[in-house]
């Protein structure tokens, strides 16, 4: 991805200069998620205020989100102890949580290229508060 040069015509208001401005703490939200973004580089036109973001400055806040979640979706195991723990076969879990069999197969994986939905950890961990 290449990164954005700063200097170019608005396309909000068509009159002003996108000019590049770094916001020390940025407030956002990512994927749904709140961040809050170190230093983040973002084009603001110099009459109408519209903001302008580089493909490569989101991808490093998708990045940061990432990393900050590594830890607080539920993990392989903790997935498939809920599923033991209900006595339900892999299949009659999907079901109660709307998804397919192979999409919890994925997420029980302990290699997994990437964790399950939001909605599905948080559904998952009200299936596990209210069972205990």
């Amino acid at each position: 991805m290449q990164t954005v040069a700063f200097g170019y015509k608005c396309q909000e208001c068509g009159q002003g200069t996108v000019l590049e401005n770094i916001f020390p703490e940025y407030h956002t939200k990512v994927k749904g998620y709140p961040l809050t973004v170190v230093d983040a580089r973002i084009g603001v036109c110099d009459r109408c205020g519209a903001q302008h973001f580089d493909p490569n400055e989101t991808a490093r806040w998708k990045t940061q989100l990432e990393e900050k979640q590594a830890g607080s979706y539920m993990q392989p195991a903790e997935i498939r102890d809920l599923h033991q723990q209900l006595g339900l076969s892999m299949e009659q879990f999907a079901i109660l949580l709307g998804c397919t069999r192979q999409s919890l197969y994925n997420w029980e994986r302990a290699n997994r290229g990437a964790p399950q939905s939001r909605m599905a950890d948080v559904f998952m961990r009200l299936i596990r508060e209210s069972h205990l």
